[in-house]
């Protein structure tokens, strides 16, 4: 492989390492929505008013949206719904994140100049992978356990799924 393929096979890995970053971070939010807003919306009928509940429902995803991985991941431990050991995992992962976001790049620049580098490079950045995408994949378990509680089957989210995809084709 040539230095410049070798080169961009680094930032692909770097992109996928980043890119379950933010799918953990979204998880957070997912499970916010799931343990505070809907049970706090639900007891107070909001559900009963659709246009209520959709504006609501904007307003709190706005809110959880604008906030950090580590508040994010603050309000979730206040809810106190994960055990220690997922906790300890969310830890790990805001750690990897801020890495990846904020200096990786720059504590590795020097292994970025060889061959030899970049392979390294490129198995640290397959173990933040791993270790990412089983730990979204975990979260995701927990997700969908929760939105079959409140009746958000794999049909509905198959039909909200396409009406997203219908919508972002029409924008083109």
């Amino acid at each position: 492989m040539d230095e410049s393929e070798h080169v961009k096979e680094v930032y692909a890995h770097f992109g996928l390492a980043m890119f379950l970053a933010q799918c953990v971070e979204q998880s957070l939010i997912q499970l916010l929505f799931f343990y505070e807003f809907f049970p706090k919306n639900i007891k107070e009928k909001i559900h009963e008013d659709p246009g209520l509940w959709a504006k609501e429902y904007d307003k709190y995803d706005d809110l959880v949206s604008s906030k950090t991985m580590g508040s994010l991941l603050g309000a979730v431990r206040k809810l106190d719904v994960l055990t220690e050991l997922q906790v300890e995992e969310l830890k790990t992962a805001l750690e990897k994140r801020n890495w990846l976001a904020h200096s990786y790049f720059s504590h590795r620049s020097l292994h970025f100049m060889s061959f030899e580098g970049r392979d390294q490079m490129i198995k640290e950045l397959e173990e933040c992978r791993d270790f990412l995408g089983n730990l979204d994949n975990r979260l995701m378990e927990i997700i969908s356990n929760l939105s079959d509680k409140y009746g958000i089957t794999e049909e509905a989210l198959h039909e909200m799924k396409e009406e997203m995809l219908r919508e972002v084709q029409s924008s083109f």
